[in-house]
């Protein structure tokens, strides 16, 4: 059973009954919530809070172009921010490349899978990082033969500060979006029997 006012204001908190009509757990608008546990006479003999330790930053589908369906893990970038990506979504709906911050402020879409010319479509793969600034992945399809594609993803910003650091990366050419490079996977060759 869940309390809804009758004002068409906001549920500040929740409620969920038993068959016996005992109050067992109530929601607070916060997303935490109590517990109460009842003896066999019916009365309550103890009501526990329990703090919310889940909190959703972002909630993709809100703008136009962006990543859809976020099916891997993520992984953090050398600046802190957050990497994934997506199965749909993006300019042509195959998928995309993002980075997100931890709050979930400076959602940028890092690479659009389009399909055409050999690339990807379809990530369902978690980003594998390499060398400072450089990421690796695979699509589900898409690529030259439509199988999918394994791509390296470079991002110019982070390439820049780890060289500046020390630390050798390779070269970065201007202020152009990432650069991904791919490879297809054939068609496998079907098997004939012995």
């Amino acid at each position: 059973m869940t309390n809804t006012p009758q004002s068409g204001l906001p549920v500040s908190f929740a409620e969920q009954y038993n068959d016996a009509n005992q109050r067992i757990q109530t929601r607070l608008a916060d997303g935490g919530y109590w517990l109460y546990e009842y003896d066999n006479l019916g009365q309550v003999i103890s009501g526990k809070r329990y703090w919310s330790n889940f909190t959703i930053i972002y909630s993709f589908g809100t703008k136009v172009d962006e990543a859809r369906q976020p099916s891997a893990g993520l992984v953090e970038d050398g600046d802190g921010s957050l990497l994934g990506t997506s199965f749909a979504g993006g300019a042509a709906n195959f998928g995309t490349v993002f980075k997100i911050g931890k709050d979930g402020s400076g959602y940028q879409t890092l690479h659009d899978f389009v399909a055409g010319s050999g690339d990807g479509m379809r990530s369902r793969s978690v980003l594998t990082p390499g060398a400072p600034g450089v990421y690796y992945s695979a699509t589900l399809s898409g690529g030259r033969d439509g199988y999918g594609v394994v791509y390296q993803l470079t991002i110019p910003e982070l390439v820049r500060a780890s060289t500046n650091s020390g630390i050798k990366g390779p070269p970065i050419s201007g202020s152009s979006p990432p650069p991904i490079r791919s490879r297809s996977f054939p068609a496998a060759e079907p098997s004939r029997g012995q």
